[in-house]
């Protein structure tokens, strides 16, 4: 992955990896694309985890 992404919280548990992105999805579809997924998730993160987040 580019290590110039704008990744936050990154959690990492058997396969799964969990992250807070802030950036131009595109660069992050991109990035992920070059590694084989077997299933993608993307949802807006809800306010505790932005207020957490700050």
């Amino acid at each position: 992955m580019d290590r110039f992404l704008d990744l936050n919280d990154l959690k990492i548990k058997d396969n799964t990896a969990s992250f807070i992105f802030r950036g131009n999805i595109n660069s992050i579809i991109k990035s992920v694309s070059q590694i084989e997924l077997s299933n993608i998730s993307i949802d807006e993160p809800d306010l505790e985890e932005i207020f957490m987040h700050y």
